[in-house]
Formats: structure tokens, C-alpha cells, sequence
């Protein structure tokens, strides 16, 4: 595996870590979750290599994520 297909499992994996924290945290649906991640800047910040958010665990993320992007 090249080091950009590892970066990108590593920002799926967060992705999806993210949409399923959402949903059992906060209670909401799938739906409602896919549009809260793919409308907010998060997509941008975790695909910034200069940030490199990946070498986070997913659970970091989602609390950067809910805490800096004020999402609720």
C-alpha cells in the first residue's frame, strides 16, 4: 500500500468513525449525519496533509471536529 493509499483509508476510517459517533452521540440519523460531516469544513481539514489530522485516533477527531466547528 502507498503512503496516499494509507492517507486515504486513514481518512475514510476517521470519516466513518466520525458519521458513527454522530449518530450514537447525538441521536441522529444516517442522513443527517453524512450531511453534517460532508457540509462542514471537516472533509478539507482531514484531507490537509500539512494539518495531518490522520496520525490523530478517530475519537480526537470527532472531539476537535464537534468542539472547533461548532456543528451543535
Amino acid at each position: 500500500m502507498s503512503t496516499e493509499e494509507r492517507r486515504q483509508f486513514l481518512i475514510n476510517y476517521a470519516i466513518d468513525k466520525i458519521i458513527a459517533y454522530l449518530i450514537e452521540e447525538r441521536g441522529i440519523s444516517l442522513e443527517e449525519a453524512l450531511d453534517v460531516v460532508y457540509s462542514s469544513e471537516a472533509i478539507e481539514i482531514l484531507q490537509d496533509e500539512t494539518i495531518a489530522l490522520t496520525s490523530y485516533s478517530p475519537s480526537y477527531i470527532y472531539e476537535l471536529f464537534t468542539r472547533s466547528l461548532a456543528i451543535f
